[in-house]
């Protein structure tokens, strides 16, 4: 899957080795024929998680919480791997906002498998990272964009698309090239300043 699926509080997600379980109070429990093993996520104002499986180990994230979690089918363990900046938190051009996580409206978490790899980005709101069932994650970047999408994941690089930047992030080093877009609508002053004039202002 590349979008993952949305487990809501009080169901349990089959991810093909195991299951994982979201409890009324965010309790995440994975299940596997080897044992059963539970954490309490801090996902205040999150009603589910977004989650993605691989066929060893699953990763997921409050809808407006900030914890990554890992969950692997060896052991089986489950552990949060990382805290992440979310809307909520940084705001929409990274002032300050009221309230945890992400905004009414702004939620966006996406999985998307490396090719070649048992690795997967993990891309929301303002951010992605790339994770690894090994090694957790390997590098975050928060680009501070809610309009940057994924246009593209290779086995060495991904591509994000927002109306002002492009980037290009090396999967292995986490290394990043960033363009200016160029506005269509963008008008320069020279031109604005004679259009001003043809029509007396």
């Amino acid at each position: 899957m590349s979008n993952g699926s949305a487990l809501w509080k009080g169901n349990t997600w089959d991810t093909g080795w195991g299951s994982v379980r979201l409890g009324h109070h965010s309790e995440l429990t994975v299940t596997t024929p080897d044992g059963v093993q539970s954490i309490l996520l801090n996902a205040v104002g999150s009603a589910f998680v977004d989650a993605y499986a691989s066929e060893t180990w699953a990763c997921m994230m409050g809808a407006a919480g900030s914890q990554v979690v890992l969950a692997r089918r060896e052991g089986p363990t489950i552990e949060v791997i990382a805290e992440v900046e979310r809307i909520g938190s940084v705001g929409r051009v990274g002032t300050a906002d009221e309230g945890p996580g992400a905004t009414i409206g702004t939620h966006a978490v996406r999985f998307h498998p490396r090719p070649g790899t048992d690795q997967c980005l993990l891309a929301w709101e303002i951010g992605v990272a790339l994770i690894d069932p090994d090694r957790g994650v390997v590098w975050t970047h928060v680009h501070g964009d809610p309009d940057q999408r994924v246009l593209a994941t290779t086995e060495t690089g991904v591509e994000l698309k927002g109306l002002r930047s492009a980037l290009t992030i090396d999967l292995t080093s986490g290394e990043i090239d960033s363009r200016e877009r160029e506005n269509p609508m963008a008008v320069d002053r020279a031109t604005l300043a004679a259009w001003r004039q043809s029509i007396g202002r």
